[in-house]
């Protein structure tokens, strides 16, 4: 999927399985940056090039984001370091560990990280699915309003860099 581009060349790469949580809030993130939107299994190393902001969004699996958001953190070599990333993910617990890992594999690529967004997301899996779930309509409108004001940072800090050294 793809949205009007603006000076900001921009890429979402995400892996969201249970619910679409994380999907929804990639979307959101995409139509503020206007940013090309790629799942993890279409994302290569050649096509994330091209881009100088790459956000990567993950629901939280076993207390972490998804292995192919960190096995693609992995791969990124030294032309990497010049791009701008960012990290988000949906929870049922949104705990602030959740993205420490990633964070941490990204900052040592030597990447300019601008930072994290985090929201609970619905789940009903589990025991939880007898009792018809937790965090029940989240991601919520509050959510989205919540991630599309962290995107519009984002790309402001992003455009101002890049007028500095222009």
């Amino acid at each position: 999927m793809c949205y009007k581009k603006s000076m900001v060349n921009s890429i979402i790469v995400y892996f969201s399985y249970h619910r679409g949580n994380t999907s929804k809030i990639a979307h959101v993130i995409g139509r503020e940056l206007n940013s090309d939107i790629a799942r993890t299994k279409d994302a290569t190393l050649k096509n994330l090039k091209q881009y100088d902001l790459i956000g990567l969004g993950s629901g939280i699996y076993n207390g972490k984001p998804h292995k192919s958001i960190l096995e693609l953190v992995d791969k990124l070599d030294e032309s990497f370091k010049d791009k701008y990333f960012f990290i988000f993910c949906t929870s049922r617990k949104n705990q602030d560990c959740y993205l420490d890992e990633l964070e941490m594999k990204l900052k040592s690529k030597g990447v300019k990280y601008l930072g994290r967004f985090q929201t609970f997301g619905e789940y009903d899996r589990g025991i939880f699915k007898f009792f018809g779930g937790i965090n029940r309509g989240r991601p919520n409108i509050e959510d989205f309003q919540n991630a599309a004001l962290f995107a519009r940072k984002l790309k402001e800090m992003v455009e101002n860099e890049k007028l500095e050294n222009s």
